[in-house]
């Protein structure tokens, strides 16, 4: 009970105070900056009502195991999830399984899941939305990249969504020597949301469209063909091929640990910046992140995190007259536009001084050096690199690497 009463203290003190504190702004200073701050304060506050009711609205199931969680239980859940949505969600043995090995052995997996998604979850919904799709498509990017903008599997896809080089480049995404617009939240999603829109005109079904989206339009033509002419992903799956016939059952998974995982006692962890905290800039010439973050005394690596998709952590000048945009704390703004001219100087002189490697340099292969140090994952993030494709590169069986050794990059 003590909790209890703990939790209403702190969702009335969000509402109460945080309302008569915009309320109090907006009345003293008739400013655009103090409206701005004041209604940022207030969808904060919203957000955070909404977050903590949507937790503790849930059986207080803490000391159920999930070994011991009866199939009629999740029927039920799994249920409610689809009775909220147009996909179409059924209890497998896969989703059973998936849901078990999770919030069996993975407890430190799913609270930074749900850490990420306190960040990417309202971004996600507010693209979502502005093109009429399910909300559900948030998940999608759980089971692609586990929420990080900065992924890149074996085969290529890269970012968030998880793009390949073509069907980002269709999707109208820049993929550079210096940008990669795959790790860009906010591009990224967009495009993520125009394939989908299209996805969907071309099938009619959702299932049909998420299918599509991991094994490509062709393949779920195919299986519709090979299955008779049917036109439900359940009906289809045997004919799709192993890892997209296992996709939705993910998605499914994915979409009930997020929404039940506080019931086996998994919080989030705090994170350093919340979307409704962060604004766009755009750069009217080439500026270099760390030179932001040194003037405005902002953490590296929050900087780096808001802008995952600028190679070298540099953000190039227009090009054809379109400006590149970048990412900070909204706090930040009004002090940038003090120091706007002192940062692009400070980037001008940087660059005389180590000039960013030309184009053709970035994509040939080099051979680094392991010096007194070294470690693997230093070096992959020096080159902007996936510490699995080093290992593969260099026949190495761990990540053991030795004084003097040459590696392939």
């Amino acid at each position: 009970m003590i909790r209890l009463y703990f939790v209403f203290f702190i969702i009335f003190s969000l509402s109460v105070n945080g309302q008569n504190k915009n309320i109090d702004s907006i009345q003293k200073e008739k400013t655009p900056q103090k409206i701005d701050s004041a209604y940022s304060h207030f969808v904060l506050n919203k957000w955070g009502e909404n977050y903590l009711l949507h937790e503790f609205d849930q059986p207080n199931n803490n000391n159920l195991g999930i070994r011991q969680l009866d199939d009629s239980i999740l029927i039920q859940r799994i249920r409610k999830l689809d009775e909220n949505t147009p996909l179409d969600l059924r209890l497998t043995d896969e989703v059973r399984n998936i849901i078990r090995y999770y919030l069996g052995r993975n407890f430190d997996f799913i609270k930074n899941i749900k850490s990420r998604s306190e960040f990417y979850f309202p971004l996600f919904e507010s693209v979502l939305d502005l093109y009429g799709l399910p909300l559900e498509l948030k998940y999608i990017p759980i089971i692609e990249s586990a929420l990080n903008p900065k992924a890149k599997s074996k085969a290529g896809a890269t970012g968030l969504w998880q793009f390949m080089y073509a069907t980002g480049k269709m999707q109208g995404l820049e993929i550079s020597s210096y940008v990669d617009q795959r790790m860009d939240p906010s591009l990224s999603t967009d495009a993520a949301c125009r394939y989908f829109k299209k996805l969907y005109d071309l099938f009619g079904d959702w299932g049909l469209a998420i299918a599509a989206y991991n094994a490509g339009p062709g393949n779920v033509t195919k299986a519709i063909r090979n299955s008779g002419g049917k036109k439900n992903f359940w009906e289809i799956r045997p004919y799709l091929p192993r890892e997209t016939a296992n996709y939705i059952p993910s998605l499914i998974s994915a979409m009930y640990v997020m929404n039940y995982s506080g019931t086996h006692g998994i919080v989030s962890t705090n994170q350093k910046i919340n979307y409704f905290q962060v604004d766009t800039v755009k750069a009217e010439k080439g500026i270099h992140l760390f030179d932001i973050a040194y003037l405005l005394s902002i953490d590296s690596s929050i900087i780096k995190d808001l802008n995952p998709h600028y190679k070298h952590q540099y953000v190039p000048p227009p090009k054809n007259n379109i400006p590149y945009i970048f990412y900070i704390p909204k706090n930040k703004m009004m002090e940038l536009s003090f120091v706007a001219d002192s940062l692009y100087k400070m980037t001008s002189m940087r660059l005389q001084k180590t000039p960013l490697p030309p184009p053709w340099k970035l994509t040939s292969g080099r051979i680094h050096v392991v010096r007194n140090g070294d470690t693997i994952s230093e070096i992959a993030e020096k080159y902007n690199l996936n510490i699995r494709d080093i290992k593969r590169w260099n026949n190495l069986k761990s990540t053991k690497i030795r004084i003097g050794q040459k590696l392939k990059i």
